[in-house]
């Protein structure tokens, strides 16, 4: 059987994203494909990367390990930030099948075909042989499983539990400040923090410990749906957690951690969801969350939040990529 490799990445100062959007697809592909992750792994953290029995995970440097790693048969997911077009080059030179995830037209990519599972995305950004060889869009949106079909039910009046959450990984440092926003001025709102990891989850109960502030570490899918589902809005960085937000029907306020969340955060900005541009290093950063934040407490503004929102995302983008991947594995 032909196997389908993907070549991955997660850690400090990279997060959890790319791990976390390749897991559906390849937990989707291994009911009828081989299926096999690498992994490159930034940092001592620990992650739960068992996906699922039939899926062999390996963590291992494959920058370093292509050759070894990737035979002519094989088809390659990359989902990556480090890689650079030299892995891409050779990539190609071993298979012809390879699908390269892209957020924000970082390289000039040589592969078969390119996804940017944004809402934000843009096709005629791409210098690329053919729009045939890219898909992008909502209609790829990568929602985990535990995510579909979920309804919030009536929204409360009143905010009474709240959702943090920067990514699988604090390099910006951010979480202490939430804490210090919100933890005095609002202390009938339980704010629910997802650390991304047992150490951070240790060290923010160690130095922070508030009544309304509960920690958490490193979430399984069903665990993230629960918090989200029972919170009456969120603070989020703008990366793909957003989407998963959007099902959940979890307004939200937005701000970004890095260039490749701007264009999600645009997309946002130009549908009326958000209403506000937020860096991480904005001088004003802990004003302008405030007021966002704020501004949500009112339930007029979070239900018209949740009737913009309604339609963006249907949930079927991982199937819609699956079906791309198993084409490019045929020859198709």
């Amino acid at each position: 059987m032909k196997r389908i490799l993907f070549l991955t990445e997660l850690g400090e100062g990279i997060g959890f994203g790319h791990f976390s959007r390749c897991s559906p697809i390849a937990l989707t592909l291994s009911r009828t494909c081989q299926i096999e992750v690498f992994v490159y792994q930034k940092g001592e953290s620990e992650y739960n990367l068992n996906l699922s029995p039939k899926i062999k995970t390996t963590v291992i440097d494959w920058k370093e390990s292509i050759s070894e790693i990737v035979q002519a048969d094989d088809t390659v997911i990359l989902d990556s930030y480090l890689a650079q077009e030299e892995h891409l080059d050779q990539i190609a030179s071993i298979t012809k099948n390879s699908l390269i995830f892209d957020d924000y037209y970082r390289l000039e990519y040589n592969c078969r075909l390119i996804l940017n599972p944004n809402v934000s995305a843009d096709i005629e950004k791409y210098s690329y042989k053919s729009k045939n060889d890219l898909i992008a869009g909502s209609e790829y949106i990568i929602v985990r499983n535990a995510f579909q079909n979920l309804v919030h039910g009536d929204l409360n009046e009143t905010v009474k539990e709240v959702s943090i959450t920067v990514g699988g990984s604090d390099y910006r440092k951010l979480l202490p400040k939430f804490v210090k926003l919100f933890a005095e001025k609002y202390p009938a709102i339980n704010f629910h923090v997802l650390t991304g990891n047992s150490q951070l989850k240790q060290k923010m109960e160690q130095e922070y410990p508030r009544n309304n502030f509960n920690f958490y570490g490193l979430l399984n899918q069903d665990e993230m749906a629960a918090i989200f589902m029972k919170s009456d809005l969120a603070i989020s960085a703008s990366g793909q957690t957003l989407g998963e937000l959007l099902m959940t029907q979890t307004p939200f306020v937005a701000f970004c951690i890095d260039k490749d969340q701007q264009p999600i955060r645009a997309f946002y900005l130009e549908q009326n969801i958000i209403d506000n541009k937020i860096e991480w290093d904005d001088v004003n950063f802990e004003e302008k969350i405030l007021n966002s934040f704020e501004g949500l407490l009112n339930l007029e503004k979070r239900q018209q939040f949740i009737d913009i929102s309604r339609n963006i995302i249907d949930g079927n983008g991982v199937n819609r990529i699956c079906d791309r991947i198993k084409e490019l594995a045929n020859g198709i």
